[in-house]
């Protein structure tokens, strides 16, 4: 009874603390703002009343209601539009798979800088390769430059070919006819789509080997998590499909079958999924919560600045329409990271019920049995993110952001949050998963 009460007044005040955070906001009257507002810009001094803003509806509704902001909104518009429709209209160019004939020793030049007489060094390697594929299959180019430097101080390289190696090329025709072919500025040392099929086989006979049918069961589920991220979810995303509905679709399905290969068609299969489903829909509304509160993205103002001009869609009317939601985009990301650790808690925890459920303290047998379990789970699961957040943080330390602003920035708050909310839910899934449990027992 005590379990039932404390789990009662938790759900209760997770809900109280989620649904508070969102609507508890001070609200001041879009007209007071927008008046104080326009006498601050009409007036020859400032007025000393300072308007805050509590959001950024109010933001959208003073710019709404102030006649001379029509013009530059016109402007922007135009601007979108226009970017949105070299965007549309582009096409990626077409690059071939070449065979190095011959290579040549590495060399530097010194190319003029834009500006102030500056000069930059480029190293390059020449090289005669012959095209594999497409319209120009078998043509020879015996002086093709292959460019190695990436950047312009030659901090970034790329690695030297040798005669034999494929290549990525980029092949062009001017008006007259001729062809030129160049680095691909993308993906350009090498083919390594054979490496990727035989690291992937490689692990493939490892796990079966060492984990044997447990083994193949958990690469089964990897493979449909991944084959619905990368075949379903991202394409339907860019795309403008609702992302909350995916994640639903993705949730159901990957517990499904997860539960059912590791527990069978069984009623501990029903306990782990159903639980699974009540901590991560409970997780979801508190990170809403959160995110309401710390006003997370989870994107750079860099990249949001890219995505303003590359993702939206004009309509035939001319309206201009935003394709993907980001910020409910990283909370379906967080939803999804948690949920995928709380699913495999679940799974070992109706596991473990069903061991001890003749016992007359079940629950506390299974709770002191999953510490171990848990531990490890927790362990792994914030060290996988933790490695996962460093290269991010390097890239900003060597562009010299300071480490005040790196502790400030939405990145950190993102990925810090990530981590304690798996956390959470993954210690919770353990008495939800054994007190359903013993009520599907009860109910038997």
């Amino acid at each position: 009874m005590k379990m039932k009460r404390f789990l009662a007044v938790f759900i209760v005040c997770v809900l109280i603390f989620s649904f508070g955070s969102v609507f508890a906001t001070d609200t001041a009257s879009t007209d007071d703002i927008q008046d104080s507002i326009e006498s601050m810009f009409n007036s020859d001094t400032a007025s000393d009343d300072v308007v805050y803003l509590d959001d950024y509806s109010q933001y959208l509704d003073v710019l709404n209601g102030i006649s001379y902001q029509d013009e530059y909104r016109e402007v922007y518009e135009q601007n979108i539009k226009d970017e949105v429709s070299e965007y549309t209209s582009i096409q990626r160019t077409k690059v071939y798979k070449a065979k190095v004939l011959e290579a040549g020793e590495v060399q530097a030049t010194y190319v003029p800088y834009s500006y102030d007489g500056l000069v930059y060094k480029t190293s390059y390697q020449p090289l005669s390769i012959k095209i594999l594929e497409g319209p120009y299959q078998d043509k020879v180019f015996s002086d093709f430059t292959y460019i190695l430097t990436c950047d312009t101080y030659e901090n970034i390289k790329l690695p030297t070919v040798n005669k034999g190696d494929t290549i990525n090329v980029v092949i062009t025709q001017d008006e007259e006819g001729n062809l030129t072919a160049t680095s691909s500025s993308y993906d350009a040392p090498v083919v390594r789509w054979q490496w990727i099929f035989t690291l992937l086989i490689i692990t493939i006979i490892v796990v079966v080997i060492y984990a044997g049918k447990k083994g193949i069961k958990s690469l089964v589920a990897l493979a449909l998590v991944a084959d619905l991220i990368l075949a379903v979810a991202a394409p339907s995303i860019m795309n403008g499909i609702n992302i909350i509905f995916l994640v639903s679709v993705m949730i159901l399905l990957t517990s499904l079958v997860i539960a059912v290969l590791k527990l069978g068609v069984k009623p501990e299969a029903f306990v782990a999924i159903l639980s699974a489903l009540i901590v991560t829909f409970i997780m979801t509304i508190v990170i809403n919560g959160f995110d309401a509160l710390a006003n997370m993205c989870g994107i750079t103002y860099e990249a949001t600045y890219l995505m303003e001009y590359i993702l939206p869609t004009v309509t035939s009317s001319g309206d201009i329409v935003t394709k993907v939601d980001f910020h409910a985009f990283h909370v379906a990301i967080t939803v999804l990271i948690l949920f995928l650790g709380t699913i495999l808690v679940t799974c070992e925890t109706a596991k473990i019920y069903e061991k001890n459920k003749k016992s007359k303290t079940v629950l506390k047998d299974t709770a002191d049995d999953m510490r171990g379990y848990l531990a490890d789970k927790i362990l792994l699961i914030a060290g996988v993110l933790l490695v996962l957040m460093i290269p991010k943080y390097m890239l900003l330390l060597a562009n010299k952001c300071a480490l005040v602003e790196i502790i400030n920035s939405e990145i950190m708050i993102t990925d810090i949050s990530r981590i304690l909310f798996t956390i959470i839910s993954v210690s919770i899934a353990v008495p939800v998963t054994a007190l359903l449990g013993k009520f599907t027992e009860d109910d038997k």
